[in-house]
Formats: structure tokens, sequence, C-alpha cells
């Protein structure tokens, strides 16, 4: 199961299918050919589900960003919730430039341009019921968190890890495809940044 969605409520765009998932048959995911683990072995896991978070980056994408404190912090966030709803798993994630995130927007979810997450759920939603561990691929966008994190007020790490929970979150039942539902999605992830000691995440930047 796939789903393209976007955390900023300026660009969210039409789901690909009515349930806002497309689907890939001639590919699970993101190619992993470039990945670079990066796993706190000295950070003890947090109590609860226990996720296997892999990033992957290459080349110029990198600069600026640091990626012990992403690993850290989204680990922290997708361990909370994933917390009482599955048992751990693994979760990969690739980060993207804005070429290839236009790619994959329109190869898998049929949407031009840019956005921030697109899941892969390869559990095919049977973490959401606690059936399985998470098992998921993301593919997230840098050049869009460099541009999100300066009106939210906070680093690109703290504006990566929210895509990283975003997306994780679809894979465990959320969704944002009316407005309730995205009230509801949104809360979470500032509720989930807050219990961590970063504050709002999402909501910080908004104008009333």
């Amino acid at each position: 199961m796939t789903t393209c969605e976007t955390t900023a409520p300026a660009r969210r765009s039409e789901p690909a299918s009515k349930d806002g998932a497309a689907s890939a048959s001639d590919d699970s995911g993101p190619s992993r050919s470039c990945g670079t683990p990066s796993h706190d072995a000295n950070e003890p896991p947090d109590a609860g589900a226990t996720i296997a978070l892999e990033f992957e980056v290459c080349g110029e994408l990198a600069s600026g960003v640091d990626l012990d404190a992403l690993q850290h912090l989204s680990r922290r966030a997708v361990e909370m919730a994933a917390s009482g709803i599955c048992p751990g798993g693994g979760v990969r994630v690739r980060l993207v430039g804005d070429d290839e995130m236009e790619q994959a927007h329109q190869r898998y979810c049929g949407v031009g341009g840019t956005t921030d997450v697109i899941t892969f759920d390869l559990a095919e939603g049977s973490s959401a019921t606690g059936a399985s561990a998470l098992d998921v691929d993301l593919i997230v966008c840098v050049d869009e968190a460099r541009r999100q994190a300066p009106a939210r007020g906070h680093s690109i790490e703290t504006e990566l890890a929210l895509y990283t929970l975003h997306g994780v979150l679809h894979a465990l039942g959320y969704d944002d495809l009316d407005d309730a539902s995205y009230e509801r999605m949104h809360a979470r992830e500032d509720e989930i940044f807050r219990s961590i000691g970063v504050g709002a995440a999402f909501g910080c930047g908004e104008q009333a």
C-alpha cells in the first residue's frame, strides 16, 4: 500500500484513489542502493515498541543535516507512535531531493510536483491492527524540509523527523483525507513531539 500525502495544509493534493492509496505494481518502494544505516546503539529504546530505523542519503543532500540527531529524534517519535499498537518493526527512510521526489510522486501517486513524504506500507495495513510489526519504506524530501522548517521555527532535523512520523502514522491507521482525520493525525504528531521534549512540530508555524 502506497500513501501519497503531505503534512502541509496549503499543499495537500487529491489522493490517487478514493482511499488515498496508489498501487505500486512494479516496485514495492524506493531503492536502497546507496543506503547508509543509522542506528543509535548507545541509546536505549523507549518502553514499548522497538523500531529498527534506517536512513539513506546520497551526496550533497546530507549537507547541513545532522543525521545522528535526525535518527535519534525520529526513532523516539516513531517508537512512541507504535507503542501499544504494534510489536515494533522496521522503518527505512530514503532522503531525496525535489527531482527524485517529483518522479516518485508521479510514478506512485499519479500526482505532479514534489511533496514531503510518500509511505510504502509493506505490511498492507496490518500494523494498525496489531497483527504484524511495522514494515515501512518512506521517501522523504530534504528540499521540502529546507523550505518548511524556517516557517515552523525549528531545525531541518525536526522537520524531517515530522515527515518520518507522518509517514509511519499512515501505516498505523491514521489518514488526513478529511478535516476531522486531518486534525486528529496532526494533533497526534504534536502530542508525540511534545512528549519527547521538542514541542509542537506541526502546528507551531501555522497562522490562525
